[in-house]
C-alpha cells in the first residue's frame, strides 16, 4: 500500500463485545483506536475478576471498521485479557461451627464446611487446602467439582463425647500463587443421630427448561430418605449457602417438600447451565445431612427480535447521503445486525423496503440495495446505474428490514433519510421571458423603476443568486440594480428628450462553484409627459375661405408639436365647438381641415371654431368667407 493510500485510512470501532457469560458486564470502551495510525490503546485498568469472573478465558472483542476512499471493510480483533494472582482465596465465614453425633462411624461420617474461593482465574486457583494442627481424628478432603471445591471433615476414629466435646482446626487454602486464606473450624460432638439421609436418585439431577417458563413453575423435585425415626428421620431441604449466592433470587426450594421453584425469569442469553447443591438434613439433635447436584439446562427461545446498527463514512455517524447525477455505485451505509439469541433464533435476513409510492415509482426501480458483506455485515449502497436528480426528490427514506429464523420469526426495522447533495446544475431563470418597463423623466434620483425577479432549482449556495447589469456606459449611469432583491431605481435624472429608451441586459448569476448565469434584456420608455404644444394655425387666426368652394376642398393642414416618442408623441385633432351643421371635418390621417359640405348659402360671414389637440388642451381660430 502506498503512503498516500495509508494516509486516507481511517479505522474505527464499530462495538466492544466481552465473550464470557456475564456479557452486559461490559458497560464502558475498554479500548480506543487511533484513527488515523490504527494502533489500539486501552482507555482504563481493567479488573479481570469484575467482568469475567470465575472464566477460564476472557476476551474481549472488537469490531473494526476501515475506510478507504469510498471503500469500507470490517473484521474484528480478539484482546485476552491476561490474569494475574492478584487475589488471595476467601472463605465465606471466619469461623465456621459444626456438630457430629458421637456415634458417627469413622471413615463414613463426613462433615460438609464451607469452601473458599479464589476470583482469579483457573491457573491461579485454589492448589490445595490443610488443617492446622494435624489431627489424627479428622481428615480434611476436597474435592472439586465444575471449578468450585467441596470441603468435608472426614472422621477417622471412634468419638467419645465425655472424653472430648469439642474440637478446634484452622483450614487454610493456598492458591498456585501461594497467597493463602483462612477459616477457623470448631467441631461439637453431640449424642447419637446415626443415619443420615439419602436421595433417591445417586447421580445428578436434570431438567431442560425453556426460557420462557413462568415463574412460579416446579422445575423439578428431589427426594431423599432417612431411616431414623422422629425428629431424627425428618428431613428439610436447602441449597448450600457459599455455593450458589448469585442463584438465590433465580430459585427457591420449598425445605419440606423438595420442590425447586422458579423465582424470577431465565435468560438463556445471560447464563444456559445452572448448578444447584442441594442437601437433605434430618431434624434430629445431632442432624446429619448430605448433598445432590441438581442441573438445570435453559432452552433458547426466540425472545430477542435482531437489532440494527448503521454507521456512516462520517466521523459523526449522522450524515447519510448521495450525490445527484453520479452514475457510480455510492456507498451510503455500513449495516450491522445483532441478535442476542442463539441457533437458527440468531441467524438473520436484511432486505430493503421499497420506499416509494408505487403509483409514482415502480416497485423494480428501486434506488438503493442491500449487498451481504459477512453473515451479519452488509453495505446500503445505491444501485447500479441509479441517477439521483434533487430538483426531483431532494431526500429518501430507507428502510432496512431485518428478521430472524426462529420460529416464530422476530423482526426489527429502522428508518434512514438519505439525502440527496445538490450540485449546481441549474441555471437561474426569469419569471418573466421579455421585460418592458416605463419610467417618468425627470424624476428624483433613486426613483423605483420595476423589479426583476429571477430564481434558481438548486440548493444551498447553488440557488443563490445576484443581479447585475450591461449595457453602454451612459445607459448604466441612469440606472442600478440592486444585487440582491432585483429593485431598480434612477442613478441620475433621466430626460427622455435626450435618451428616447434605455436598452439593458439584466445578468442573474448564482454563487455555485462554478457558477451559472442567465440573460434578460430589458427597456425602459418613456411615459407620455409632455402636452402637445400648437403650431399652426395661431391661437386666434383668421383663415379666409371662398363660399364657393366645394365639398373637400382643403381649408388648412393643422399642425401641433410633441416631445414624447414614439406614440406618445402622436396626436389627433378634435372640432369641439364651433363647427354647427358640420360645415368642416378633420382628416385623423392628415389633420387636415377639409371643407364638409357646399357653403354656397354664407355670405360674408365669421365661423369661429375651437378645437382640441387628443383631449389635452384646446385652441380656437376663426374662418372668414370672401
Amino acid at each position: 500500500m502506498e503512503g498516500s493510500d495509508k494516509q486516507n485510512i481511517t479505522f474505527k470501532i464499530i462495538q466492544q463485545s466481552l465473550n464470557s457469560k456475564y456479557p452486559d458486564k461490559i458497560q464502558s470502551d475498554y479500548f480506543r483506536v487511533d484513527e488515523r495510525t490504527g494502533y489500539l490503546y486501552s482507555n482504563k485498568v481493567i479488573d479481570r475478576e469484575l467482568i469475567c469472573s470465575g472464566a477460564s478465558q476472557c476476551t474481549i472483542t472488537l469490531s473494526m471498521m476501515m475506510i478507504l476512499g469510498g471503500h469500507v471493510k470490517t473484521g474484528t480483533v480478539a484482546i485476552e485479557i491476561v490474569d494475574i494472582n492478584d487475589n488471595a482465596p476467601q472463605f465465606p465465614h471466619p469461623v465456621f461451627y459444626c456438630n457430629i453425633s458421637e456415634s458417627a462411624e469413622p471413615n463414613i461420617a463426613k462433615l460438609e464446611i464451607p469452601s473458599a474461593k479464589d476470583a482469579d482465574s483457573y491457573q491461579f486457583n485454589i492448589r490445595n487446602f490443610y488443617l492446622e494442627p494435624s489431627s489424627t481424628v479428622f481428615d480434611l478432603h476436597s474435592e472439586e467439582v465444575n471449578g468450585e471445591f467441596n470441603l468435608k471433615l472426614i472422621l477417622k476414629t471412634a468419638l467419645d463425647r465425655e472424653a472430648t466435646n469439642q474440637y478446634n482446626f484452622t483450614v487454610h487454602a493456598v492458591d498456585k500463587g501461594e497467597k493463602m486464606g483462612s477459616m477457623k473450624v470448631i467441631v461439637n460432638v453431640l449424642d447419637a443421630n446415626d443415619n443420615a439421609p439419602i436421595f433417591e436418585k445417586q447421580e445428578e439431577y436434570f431438567k431442560l427448561v425453556k426460557e420462557d417458563t413462568a415463574v412460579g413453575t416446579v422445575l423439578v423435585k428431589v427426594k431423599a430418605h432417612d431411616l431414623d425415626e422422629g425428629k431424627n428421620g425428618e428431613i428439610v431441604y436447602k441449597f448450600i449457602d457459599h455455593a450458589h449466592k448469585e442463584f438465590e433470587n433465580l430459585f427457591k426450594i420449598d425445605n419440606r417438600t423438595g420442590e425447586i421453584i422458579l423465582n424470577d425469569t431465565l435468560d438463556f442469553e445471560r447464563t444456559q447451565t445452572y448448578r444447584l447443591s442441594v442437601t437433605a438434613r434430618d431434624l434430629g439433635p445431632d442432624a446429619l445431612l448430605t448433598h445432590t447436584t441438581v442441573v438445570i439446562k435453559v432452552e433458547d427461545v426466540n425472545d430477542n427480535a435482531p437489532r440494527i446498527k448503521l454507521n456512516s463514512i462520517h466521523t459523526n455517524n449522522t450524515a447519510f447521503s448521495v450525490f445527484e447525477n453520479k452514475d457510480v455505485v455510492q456507498f451510503v451505509a455500513h449495516v450491522s445486525v445483532t441478535d442476542a439469541d442463539s441457533g437458527d433464533n440468531a441467524k438473520t435476513s436484511c432486505y430493503l423496503k421499497e420506499p416509494f409510492d408505487s403509483s409514482l415509482y415502480p416497485r423494480h426501480e428501486s434506488k438503493f440495495k442491500l449487498d451481504q458483506l459477512y453473515d451479519a455485515d452488509f453495505k446500503l449502497v445505491t444501485s447500479p446505474g441509479v441517477r439521483f436528480d434533487r430538483e426531483d426528490i431532494d431526500y429518501y427514506t430507507v428502510t432496512i428490514i431485518c428478521r430472524d429464523h426462529g420460529m416464530p420469526p422476530l423482526t426489527s426495522s429502522i428508518e434512514q433519510l438519505v439525502a440527496v447533495i445538490d450540485e449546481n446544475d441549474n441555471e437561474p431563470y426569469f419569471t418573466d421571458d421579455q421585460q418592458l418597463l416605463l419610467v417618468y423623466e425627470n424624476k428624483p434620483i433613486g426613483t423605483e423603476v420595476g423589479r426583476i425577479k429571477a430564481g434558481d432549482l438548486d440548493a444551498g449556495l447553488n440557488s443563490q443568486i445576484k443581479f447585475s447589469l450591461e449595457g453602454q456606459k451612459e445607459v448604466l449611469e441612469l440606472v442600478e440594480i440592486d444585487p440582491s432583491s432585483g429593485f431598480m431605481r434612477t442613478k441620475n435624472l433621466i430626460d427622455r428628450e435626450l435618451i428616447s429608451k434605455l436598452d439593458l441586459l439584466v445578468v442573474v448569476r448564482d454563487s455555485g462553484s462554478p457558477p451559472r448565469s442567465a440573460n434578460l434584456k430589458i427597456t425602459i420608455q418613456d411615459v407620455n409627459d409632455n402636452r402637445p404644444q400648437y403650431v399652426y394655425p395661431l391661437y386666434n387666426d383668421t383663415i379666409h375661405i371662398s363660399n364657393l368652394s366645394p365639398a373637400g376642398s382643403l381649408v388648412i393642414q393643422l399642425k401641433a408639436l410633441d416631445l414624447d416618442y414614439e406614440k406618445n408623441a402622436e396626436m389627433s385633432f378634435f372640432i369641439i365647438s364651433g363647427n354647427d351643421d358640420s360645415k368642416f371635418r378633420i382628416d385623423q390621417t392628415t389633420n387636415n381641415l377639409i371643407v364638409a359640405r357646399s357653403l354656397e348659402n354664407i355670405k360674408h360671414e365669421e365661423i369661429v371654431l375651437t378645437l382640441q389637440v387628443f383631449f389635452l388642451f384646446s385652441f380656437l381660430f376663426s374662418i372668414e368667407m370672401v
